[in-house]
């Protein structure tokens, strides 16, 4: 099993930022998701971590 790539999202509370976040953590690389404004953190849904992680 190779191991999953750890990636930066910036911009990822909307838009094209959030769609890559999810779509790299869901393709089971590490994804850290960041936001311009502290109230735009609640836009962040935690997914579930990967099996056999």
């Amino acid at each position: 099993m190779t191991q999953p790539n750890v990636v930066v999202v910036t911009g990822a509370s909307r838009g094209l930022g959030s769609l890559t976040a999810r779509a790299l953590a869901e393709a089971r690389h590490i994804a850290y998701a960041g936001t311009r404004a502290t109230a735009d953190r609640g836009a962040l849904e935690p997914l579930p971590p990967p099996t056999g992680a």
